[in-house]
């Protein structure tokens, strides 16, 4: 209950409350408890050994194997004793052998230098001259049919002074082979010499020479001789 004051206020009057001064004490007590433990985990107790801190390893759990998996792992299909047998792969065949002809393969390395020095310059191999054309020629040669009559007659004058010789001539053969020209190259006599020239203008027949299978001209020497009978 309030009581009035003198200069007409109130005074205020405060009652005591058991149960709210027991749970303040609690409080603060509460509170002074931790700080004071506090205190003793920060100051350290004179004469007391230093705290060391040792690692104690642990052990690494065990592997624990389910009863289906042991039984497993105890299958003789996977055991040494009994290998699985695999059924033989099919696909095309590959062919090695031009595989291990390339890997095979000669390997060509450039000439290696001279020991003792380096190779001198390259020495061109000498260009090869040209040769001139060379027609292919064969000489003229007697026509085997009219061989018998390459004979001449023999002078009726020689015959009475029972002369003897010899005539030696040069004969250009056309490309038909016969005589074209007669040229004296030694007589014993004139005689002999005209009945040469002219029974070889007449009769005499040769195979023409030729140059690359074509029959061309040419000279050819002759020598006949006149003889006695008996």
């Amino acid at each position: 209950m309030n009581e009035q004051l003198s200069d007409g206020g109130y005074l205020a009057k405060r009652s005591f409350n058991p149960a709210s001064f027991g749970a303040t004490a609690i409080v603060n007590g509460t509170i002074l408890a931790l700080l004071l433990g506090m205190a003793a985990d920060i100051i350290p107790t004179p004469g007391e050994d230093p705290i060391v801190v040792t690692t104690i390893p642990t052990k690494p759990p065990e592997t624990i194997v389910p009863p289906e998996r042991e039984k497993a792992s105890k299958d003789p299909a996977e055991t040494n004793d009994n290998p699985l047998t695999m059924p033989p792969v099919t696909g095309p065949k590959i062919n090695t052998e031009n595989r291990a002809r390339v890997e095979t393969a000669d390997v060509v390395l450039p000439p290696l230098p001279p020991i003792g020095g380096t190779a001198g310059p390259e020495i061109a191999p000498p260009i090869p001259t040209p040769q001139p054309y060379v027609p292919v020629r064969t000489t003229s040669t007697i026509d085997p049919r009219y061989r018998s009559v390459f004979q001449p007659e023999y002078p009726p004058g020689m015959i009475r002074a029972e002369r003897e010789g010899a005539v030696t001539v040069r004969v250009l053969i056309g490309t038909d082979g016969r005589v074209k020209a007669v040229e004296a190259v030694r007589a014993d006599e004139e005689a002999f010499l005209k009945a040469t020239r002219e029974h070889a203008l007449r009769k005499w027949r040769f195979k023409p020479a030729t140059e690359d299978g074509t029959a061309v001209e040419s000279w050819r020497e002759m020598t006949v001789r006149f003889e006695m009978p008996g």
